[in-house]
């Protein structure tokens, strides 16, 4: 039987974006792909896994088909994780090929890997002293330091090694094809699927029955909160009362650019700020809201942005060429540098019935191309390429 082994540490992650990626392939090659046997590889050393109670039932999940193994190598470390326990594993139980989900090639094997690089960010703007601050100890400075030199290497040789390289966007595979055109012949792209669980709720699908802006607290720059709250807050008067902005999944600091944006403009009793919510609270927040707000400067791919449109719930984006390329006509956009600009499209959705009610059918359209059967269906070609097979692998 052939084995196929997937780095699936994110798995044990809390469930965002990649995390949520990585777990929906572990639950859908091995059902596609009967013949093959899985090792999903997890590592629940690593110190910002979720809560063991939390994970373990999505493991559960994951290695209930008789053609899965779920293995556990554990490691405090990602890099000797990648470096050293993953390679003695793959060359004592032999395995075929190993699949690398998360933007990471292992360096030190000679089995044949197919990668998933989601987007260029880590590379353009690598740089190797981001992150040294002299308010830090020695250790910490040189661990970063270390973890930098690893990102490089994982990127300029790992394009180089992989034998395959997958990603998740027509957009990320040019960014790829233009930072690293030696993968022109090995690299194609698929769109993710649509998470479990995001589906219009007929209780709440018409445009008098949603009630306020959403939006998600990421605070790195490239998500662009500043410039989101400040369009939010050149709303007149009566629609910021009617539509109060809504911000779940805040984790920041008081230095956060949310919480001094917030304090800024003196408006934290205006609004509502929610910390880490679950799954079922993040499905339950798309469906009553109004509007999602999505302005970021770059996105690989942008999870929310098709939560939202399958849901239901208008978006407002920024102009980022992945977010027009995903939304089609689900969205209404503007410039990720002009809040005015964005607060000119939240306010055309909020006053106007007729274009919420349109850009909610071309949404509920659009969301029905992400999904993973295509997924495992591109995967399958992708895994007999490597392996030369000419017949199924099913």
């Amino acid at each position: 039987m052939i084995k196929i082994a997937i780095d699936s540490r994110f798995v044990l992650r809390p469930q965002r974006g990649m995390p949520t990626y990585v777990t929906q392939l572990c639950k859908i090659l091995p059902i596609a792909m009967p013949k093959i046997c899985f090792y999903i590889l997890v590592n629940s050393g690593f110190k910002h896994n979720e809560e063991e109670a939390k994970y373990s039932e999505r493991l559960v999940d994951i290695g209930t088909p008789s053609n899965v193994k779920i293995v556990d190598i554990k490691s405090s470390g990602e890099m000797a994780w990648e470096w050293f326990l993953l390679p003695n594993f793959l060359r004592s139980e032999g395995i075929d090929v190993l699949h690398m989900p998360g933007n990471r090639v292992a360096l030190l094997t000679g089995t044949k890997q197919v990668v998933t690089f989601h987007d260029t960010m880590e590379w353009d703007q690598f740089s190797l002293f981001r992150g040294y601050s002299r308010r830090n100890t020695l250790g910490t400075n040189l661990r970063g330091l270390l973890y930098r030199i690893h990102t490089w290497i994982n990127y300029f040789f790992g394009t180089r090694k992989a034998a395959k390289i997958s990603t998740i966007s027509r957009y990320s595979q040019g960014q790829l094809l233009r930072a690293f055109p030696h993968v022109r012949n090995k690299i194609g792209y698929v769109y993710h699927g649509m998470p479990e669980g995001f589906e219009i709720d007929k209780k709440n699908s018409e445009f008098e029955c949603r009630i306020g802006v959403l939006m998600l607290g990421g605070d790195s720059d490239q998500k662009n909160a500043r410039n989101a709250i400040l369009a939010w807050y050149q709303l007149p008067e009566p629609i910021k009362k009617l539509h109060k902005l809504k911000i779940i999944g805040f984790s920041g600091d008081s230095d956060s650019v949310i919480n001094t944006t917030i304090d800024e403009l003196k408006i934290r009793n205006d609004i509502e700020i929610v910390g880490w919510v679950s799954h079922d609270e993040i499905v339950s927040c798309f469906q009553h809201s109004a509007i999602f707000l999505f302005v970021s400067k770059e996105e690989g791919f942008g999870f929310p942005l098709i939560q939202a449109m399958s849901t239901g719930t208008p978006v407002v984006t920024s102009k980022a060429d992945v977010l027009l390329e995903l939304s089609g006509d689900g969205a209404v956009s503007a410039p990720y540098d002009s809040p005015a600009s964005i607060s000119k499209a939240i306010h055309s959705l909020l006053v106007d019935s007729t274009l919420w009610t349109e850009r909610q059918e071309h949404g509920l359209q659009r969301a029905q191309i992400f999904d993973w059967r295509s997924v495992s269906e591109f995967f399958k070609g992708v895994y007999k390429d490597v392996l030369k097979i000419k017949g199924s692998v099913e």
